[in-house]
């Protein structure tokens, strides 16, 4: 039985939203990148988990394996309402390799073996390793 639930999505879920009435493909930076990323996270989390979600902090997160890096990035951590209330959401997005480079994001529910984001990155780590072929 798993105890954490992980989601993807490769879609990014604001790809035909506008600002302040321009067409996102124009370059219109606002808000700032950061602030976007976190805005597509929420979304993400809503669309797989169907929860809202309030942005807490972001976590810088380097996972090693036998000496070399893994995985390195930075982790978002989102605290959760409605039925999830008092639980956390890690999220981020990374280029996927395979089978073509894309976006991909990435949502980890915490759960009794996940509640950091490091052992968020772990859990995705070994999600993928069971579900992608050798």
């Amino acid at each position: 039985m798993e105890y954490w639930t992980i989601g993807h999505s490769t879609t990014p879920p604001s790809a035909n939203r506008t600002r302040n009435g321009l067409p996102a493909l124009l370059g219109v930076n606002w808000p700032p990148m950061a602030d976007r990323q976190i805005e597509m996270l929420q979304e993400v989390i809503q669309q797989v988990h169907g929860v809202s979600s309030e942005h807490i902090e972001t976590v810088p997160v380097t996972e090693q394996f036998q000496g070399a890096n893994v995985w390195e990035g930075n982790v978002e951590v989102f605290a959760l309402s409605d039925a999830f209330t008092g639980r956390k959401c890690f999220a981020w997005s990374c280029y996927d390799e395979h089978p073509r480079k894309q976006r991909r994001y990435v949502t980890v529910l915490d759960a009794p073996h996940v509640r950091s984001a490091e052992e968020a990155v772990r859990a995705s780590i070994v999600a993928d390793a069971r579900t992608w072929p050798n």
